[in-house]
């Protein structure tokens, strides 16, 4: 959930009792939070983040063996693709929307191949390309939904 009012974005952050499983996610996790609380990353990639976080745990309350972890891989994916797609579409000299369906088919490659490298062979690659495409697709929509 994002609060808007003194001229900031604050994020708050409602997570699952069961997401930290050690002291180094709490430190992983603390590291991000101050990461986003101080307005270094492009604001659309804490949401997509969340959005695709959001997707895949309920994906994996469905699928508890083969979702250990994922969520931790694919968040810090996002962080690296979602960083390079942004770079992409303002490096570009293409057109917008050809330069983000290009991206987005690039990141959903990655993030599939991603999923598949943090599940430790419990998913089938097909299995990652549907659960990759179902958590970008879900993203995609709900970044179209938003105002700009």
């Amino acid at each position: 959930m994002f609060l808007q009012g003194d001229g900031w974005i604050h994020l708050v952050i409602i997570i699952p009792t069961d997401f930290f499983n050690s002291l180094i996610d709490w430190v992983w996790f603390a590291l991000g939070a101050t990461v986003l609380a101080a307005g270094t990353l492009y604001p659309t990639i804490p949401l997509t983040v969340i959005v695709e976080g959001t997707v895949l745990w309920v994906w994996g309350r469905a699928h508890p063996a083969q979702s250990a972890g994922l969520q931790k891989v694919l968040a810090a994916a996002n962080l690296l693709t979602q960083g390079i797609l942004i770079l992409l579409l303002y490096l570009s000299s293409w057109a917008y929307w050809p330069t983000l369906l290009a991206g987005e088919g690039v990141v959903w490659l990655v993030e599939a191949g991603v999923l598949c490298w943090g599940s430790k062979n419990k998913l089938a690659y097909r299995q990652c390309l549907s659960l990759s495409l179902l958590v970008n697709g879900v993203s995609f929509l709900v970044g179209l939904l938003l105002p700009v």
